[in-house]
């Protein structure tokens, strides 16, 4: 049922091969939206195209922005598109003093974590990548402290996968990505910065089975600013 009084509103270009065109046709997707402390609202999302034959076209990854004030959202920016076939997970997206979003960008069977950071007019920049060459990681959390500062985390492919993070500064881009588990499999890393000192805290599934759920442990990390 919509909230009464109110009517929904489709995001223009949502699900777009460029900013201007959308594809016709089902996609699978899923979308996070915050608001910030001025009133401008962020949706990010990743879908794909879908076709009733069954063909997988291009994934993509996007985020829109509604002014302060405004009832409608702009005009959706693309902010990565991935060839037909790959897979699509969804973003994630922090606000405060520098509104950042995450999202594994998918090529074939492999992957990589990416970012991108929006400016003061609410614009994201071009992406930054996380990832080492040749990784094939897959983004877990995405967590914002008070003053700017943002923790990204991932889990690695591979036998034995591993947890890495990603620091970034108030305002700045992110650090190289640093190991946070040592030994055993790491799966599913969730990521907190504590709001007052900046602390960061890591926790992950650990299993020695080689798969998530078999003889897990869960772990955790704590990283002083």
């Amino acid at each position: 049922m919509l909230w009464p009084g109110h009517r929904a509103r489709e995001v223009a270009g949502t699900a777009s091969t460029s900013p201007s065109a959308a594809w016709a046709g089902d996609r699978s997707a899923a979308a996070f939206t915050a608001v910030a402390a001025d009133g401008r609202a962020y949706a990010a999302w990743g879908a794909q195209f879908l076709s009733e034959g069954g063909d997988v076209g291009p994934a993509f990854h996007q985020v829109a922005v509604r002014p302060a004030g405004a009832a409608r959202f702009l005009r959706a920016q693309l902010l990565d598109r991935a060839p037909p076939g790959s897979g699509v997970d969804p973003p994630e997206l922090v606000l405060g003093p520098t509104p950042t979003v995450a999202w594994s960008r998918f090529e074939g069977m492999t992957a990589r974590v990416r970012v991108a950071v929006a400016d003061s007019t609410g614009r994201f920049g071009a992406m930054q990548e996380l990832s080492s060459p040749g990784a094939d990681d897959r983004l877990g959390d995405l967590a914002a402290s008070t003053d700017g500062r943002r923790l990204a985390v991932w889990e690695t492919g591979g036998d034995p996968s591993r947890v890495r993070a990603a620091v970034a500064p108030p305002g700045g881009r992110f650090g190289p990505p640093e190991d946070v588990s040592a030994g055993g499999n790491a799966f599913f890393p969730r990521a907190a910065l504590d709001r007052r000192t900046g602390a960061a805290t890591v926790v992950w599934l650990d299993s020695i089975g080689g798969l998530p759920g078999m003889g897990a442990t869960l772990q955790a990390s704590r990283r002083d600013p």
